[in-house]
């Protein structure tokens, strides 16, 4: 029997809590009565109120900072008037207030009753377990939970569920009888902690889940000590965390939360963790350009996957690998809905892993039976078979019988509509059965690239009618041709699907340029927040390039596209994907635009995009195509920007040499041409490639004088951006100079500074980070900072100066850096704390965006942190490290990895090995890495015979490079500290 509720607050404050109340109650099947709800009536409020709380099972207050109306002559608002009778008739009370110190409209405070509202809270926390809300969707989760425990209790269950994000389950959910059963038995009876249930996008994996848990686990009587219910589509990993410690530990909202003491009670006691949707947390579908992926996986063609595939599999924060394998020993069971399995899940002995296919033989014969397709069940079962059970495909041959004059399923296999040989032919032949209206509708539909609205399909259609178009979709929709969301009011179509009709439209320019129309006139978002502000203008420039309109795309993208997806957003992925459109005759072509220097610029910007996502060797041939134009134009201004750029890829993958060079050149040029900003440029990354080979004071040009020269055009200039490259530049150097000096003889050693100064100079390029961010926040520089700030920190702690770092604080920020969202004050005992919080923000925003580049330094940082904590490294994250800096070819990377394996195991007593390696094995390698490969070919091929006029690192490379000058003028600081360390490893034999 339904639950009535009745909603009692506030009205005009409370508004978007009320709101949230309805739906809640909505997705549990329970009849919200509330003031909304109840029309014209003849009676007064106060009567009327007072009739539906009597008739309601259940009563929720909803209390912020006002009292309320207050009936002529009564002492009580009518809010406390509907308590007080609650109580009275003794009806299921859930009380919820906002919490202390919550930000509040000052127009809805109540000042001058404070004191009667004090009393009357008061009165509601002592009569009854209140929860405090501090947004609406904070408020609909503890409703959710409350209401879930209330029914569970009423119906004699003792399991407490916390259940976060209910389903909401369509009315039609039928079958699926195998898999729940297959879910029940491991629950009940089978050893493996963590089940894994993967399935590409539509096949039902919520709604089965959902069904299991409140049919086949909630309503039985089962002896476990609470359930936890998360969908990662509605909120991410960290919130998840703080939830689930809330409820399993008791812990409150603002408590950090001790995963070591989260394990132990899981591992102990009896929970069923139910964790949907868990690709929204891997690398793969956790972007902002997630909204955009079309998967292309469907049964039976199964490709090899590729270590880059295999990324997309790969938590984005950093705890969360270790979170899911600590599940998979204990008394707990977690159930994981999927579109990707989860790397850290996998092989491993606690993990049972099943791939949701298609119905069950009994599914499929109840489908047909639904859908009034006759025939004998074998019949039904071996139509099933030909399609391996997949529900879209079935749909479409229910149509398809339906429209043809097939009678049944046997008619269905004499016609050859059901082909057991080509049974992708299902799609052509239900698209031809389809009428001449509904095949043009759906094939022009399928331009869009991702979720469309009616408003946007209607402009492909200008003379037809509204109605009759709605009509159509509405029936494709019900032919299984198209999806529809009631709730966003949203189209979108099977992946399969959309791939399917797109090559079945003829007029694509036409339909195309129909579509450029309606989004030209969508007006713009003065700021950008999230990519989704972006939607339009992302279609926009999609229709234009299926159009041929390819410069006007790039204008497009030039305008609108590139700043936000470059700086704020970072979507490193979406904009490879966006530019190489402009390369439809292939990359190591132009891109097809009428002007050379938009060629050069989008060839230059694609290889910028590549080498920020870990693709330097698809970068460098790019950046050479964009000078070569540049250099037919005499652009001396972009070919010293081309010669920057292809000199910072050069840095990371050890040709510090070949770098120098064109670092050097960019300031000979921007001085001819007096371009200040470019020439300070090349003044700062030269000053970094000088800190690894250690150019210091006294040498005749080092990297503090590079640094300053320009530093002081920043300084000058009151640039922000360029300041904060300064300053993490020097810290970056400290750090550097620190990590030799620890190592160095005493006579040898320099200042013992490096360690604090290193500190100052990460919080400075923080500081300026802030500062930027005000006008055009910059993820890339905000990542540097963090990971710069945690090194700092764990060096200060490792040279024993800690007593020396003064107070400040860090900053941490929403998603897209509008507001500040925690604060940490530095002080003496927290130094592994904040560096562990530093690391963990910047890989979390990394993998979030696919910013590779930084990524092998903070998983490195990580290991460093659990060696300085005196832990020992996890091998699994020095793995990770060490792949993608292989994949990458990050040289650099590679050398500082093995550099830190090598001396950690020196430390140990015991000989040990890391990653397969002895200690001597490992600084082998790193004095191997350390060398500079610099070859004459890696320089930049110009037509000018003097291009590289008074460089030496020309003529040094024109003769080829001795073994000394690899060592010299290669990753010295790493090669010398390894050679330092050999010594050790000699006096240990």
């Amino acid at each position: 029997m339904e639950m009535k509720v009745f909603i009692s607050s506030t009205l005009v404050d409370l508004k978007e809590y009320r709101q949230a109340a309805v739906e809640v109650l909505n997705r549990y099947k329970c009849v919200p009565l509330a003031m909304e709800f109840f029309g014209s009536q003849p009676q007064d409020p106060e009567t009327v109120c007072e009739k539906e709380i009597r008739e309601c099972d259940v009563f929720i207050g909803i209390y912020a900072h006002r009292v309320g109306f207050v009936p002529e002559g009564k002492e009580k608002s009518i809010t406390q008037l509907e308590y007080e009778l609650a109580k009275e008739l003794g009806k299921d009370c859930l009380c919820f207030i906002v919490k202390k110190g919550l930000p509040w409209n000052p127009d809805f405070i109540e000042m001058d009753k404070y004191q009667e509202l004090k009393e009357f809270l008061e009165k509601v926390r002592k009569d009854n377990v209140v929860e405090f809300f501090k947004s609406p969707d904070d408020f609909a989760k503890k409703l959710s939970t409350s209401l879930a425990n209330l029914k569970a209790k009423r119906e004699g269950e003792a399991v407490q569920r916390y259940i976060a994000h209910p389903y909401p389950l369509q009315d039609n959910f039928t079958g699926r009888n195998a898999e729940r059963a297959i879910l029940s038995k491991w629950f009940f009876n089978e050893k493996e902690p963590v089940f894994v249930m993967e399935a590409i996008g539509g096949m039902g994996k919520s709604a089965l889940t959902w069904v299991w848990l409140q049919q086949d686990v909630l309503e039985r009587a089962v002896e476990i000590d609470g359930v936890f219910w998360w969908s990662f589509y509605d909120e991410p990993f960290d919130s998840f965390i703080q939830h689930l410690a809330c409820y399993v530990m008791g812990k409150e909202d603002q408590e950090a939360v001790d995963l070591p003491a989260l394990f132990a009670v899981l591992h102990q006691r009896k929970f069923l963790l139910v964790l949907d949707g868990l690709e929204r947390e891997l690398r793969g579908y956790a972007g902002m350009e997630a909204m955009f992926i079309q998967e292309q996986r469907f049964e039976g063609s199964v490709e090899k996957e590729s270590e880059w595939d295999r990324r997309l599999r790969e938590p984005v924060h950093p705890r969360a690998g270790r979170f899911l394998q600590y599940l998979t020993v204990g008394n707990s069971k977690t159930l994981v809905t999927s579109r990707l399995m989860p790397v850290p899940l996998e092989g491993l002995s606690g993990v049972k892993h099943v791939f949701l296919k298609g119905l069950s033989k009994g599914d499929a014969v109840r489908f047909f039976r639904n859908e009034g397709v006759k025939g004998t069940r074998a019949e039904l079962e071996e139509a099933g078979k030909v399609y391996d059970y997949h529900p879209l495909m079935l749909k479409l041959l229910t149509t398809s019988i339906k429209r043809s004059r097939a009678k049944d399923i046997k008619h269905a296999f004499g016609l050859k509509l059901i082909d057991r040989k080509e049974p992708h032919k299902i799609l052509t032949r239900g698209f031809k059965l389809l009428s001449k209206e509904e095949r043009q509708v759906v094939s022009c539909i399928a331009v869009f690239r991702g979720v469309f609205t009616f408003d946007s399909a209607k402009a492909l259609f200008p003379e037809m009618d509204e109605e009759n178009l709605w009509q159509v979709m509405q029936e494709l929709r019900n032919l299984g041709f198209l999806f529809y969301d009631e709730k966003q009011d949203r189209f979108d179509f099977h992946p399969i699907m959309r791939s399917f009709l797109y090559n079945s439209l003829t007029e694509r320019a036409k339909v195309h340029n129909l579509a450029v129309q309606y989004f030209q006139a969508i007006p713009g978002k003065e700021k950008i927040i999230t990519l989704e502000d972006l939607a339009p203008v992302i279609e926009l420039y999609h229709h234009l390039v299926k159009a041929g309109k390819f410069d006007e795309a790039y204008q497009i993208f030039n305008d609108r596209i590139e700043e936000p997806t470059y700086y704020q957003l970072a979507a490193y992925h979406l904009r490879i994907e966006l530019l190489k459109e402009l390369f439809p005759d292939g990359e190591d072509k132009l891109p097809r635009l009428e002007n050379e220097s938009s060629q050069a610029w989008t060839s230059a910007a694609l290889a910028n995009t590549y080498g920020l996502s870990g693709q330097p060797a698809k970068a460098v041939p790019l950046y050479l195509l964009n000078n070569k134009l540049q250099e037919k134009n005499d652009d001396k201004t972009n070919i010293a920007i081309g010669l920057g750029n292809v000199a910072f890829s050069q840095i990371i993958v050890g040709q510090l040499s070949t770098s120098t060079a064109h670092f050097r050149k960019v300031i000979a040029l921007c001085q001819e041409i007096e371009d200040e900003f470019q020439e300070a440029f090349g003044h700062l990354e030269l000053g970094r490639v000088l800190a690894f080979q250690a150019r210091v004071k006294g040498d005749s040009a080092c990297a503090e004088e590079e640094l300053a020269v320009s530093t002081s055009h920043w300084e000058n200039t009151k640039d922000y951006q360029g300041l904060n490259f300064g300053h993490a530049y020097r810290s970056l150097l400290a750090l550097l100079q620190g990590r030799l000096t620890a190592v160095l003889p005493a006579e040898e050693r320099h200042s013992s500074d490096h360690s604090l100064e290193a500190l100052e100079q990460a919080r400075k390029a923080l500081e300026y980070c802030e500062l930027k961010a005000k006008s055009r926040p910059n993820q890339r520089d905000f990542v540097r900072a963090y990971w710069l700030l945690g090194e700092a920190l764990i060096q200060c702690q490792s040279s024993h100066c800690t007593t020396r770092i003064e107070a400040f604080e860090i900053h941490f920020y929403d998603e897209p850096f509008q507001k500040q969202v925690e604060s940490l004050i530095l002080k003496k005992g927290k130094e592994s704390e904040i560096a562990e919080r530093c690391f963990s923000e910047a890989l979390r925003r990394c993998r979030k965006v696919n910013l590779v580049e930084f990524e092998p330094d903070l998983l490195l940082a990580l290991a460093r942190l659990e060696w300085a904590k005196g832990l020992p490294p996890d091998e699994k994250i020095l793995e990770e490290a060490q792949e993608i800096s292989l994949r990458s070819g990050y040289r650099l990377k590679l050398t500082d990895l093995h550099l830190f394996c090598g001396q950690t195991l020196l430390e140990l007593e015991e000989p040990q090995k890391l990653l397969g390696l002895n200690a001597q094995e490992h600084l082998e390698k790193t004095k191997a890495y350390a060398l500079d490969v610099s070859e004459f070919s890696h320089l930049y091929q110009s037509k000018d015979p003097h291009f590289y006029h008074n460089i030496p690192e020309y003529e040094m490379l024109k003769r080829r490079m001795t073994q000394e000058e690899r060592i010299k003028n290669g990753y010295w600081v790493a090669y010398r500290i390894a050679e330092v360390l050999e010594k050790k490893v000699g006096s240990r034999k």
